[in-house]
């Protein structure tokens, strides 16, 4: 996956492990889903090391844009998915 320089300043700014996020992504061990803002964006929620992130990855290029935390409700979506 490529990386993005605003994503990359991202992942440094929160000390996100984007190895492990990368492997939980790799693996499918989160929620996929379309943005609703934009069609050709995909969010990925997972979760690691007791926190919650979501990374933004343009399909078509299928690079990642930015890592942020995620929302509430990408939280719960996840949480009803793995039974926490």
């Amino acid at each position: 996956m490529k990386i993005s320089k605003h994503a990359h300043e991202r992942i440094n700014e929160r000390n996100a492990d984007m190895s492990e996020l990368a492997k939980n992504f790799e693996f499918k061990k989160g929620i996929f889903k379309k943005s609703k803002k934009d069609d050709n964006v995909i969010l990925f929620t997972s979760l690691l090391n007791e926190k919650y992130w979501t990374l933004v990855i343009n399909s078509e290029t299928k690079k990642l844009i930015t890592v942020r935390r995620a929302h509430k409700d990408e939280e719960r979506e996840y949480d009803n998915k793995y039974k926490i």
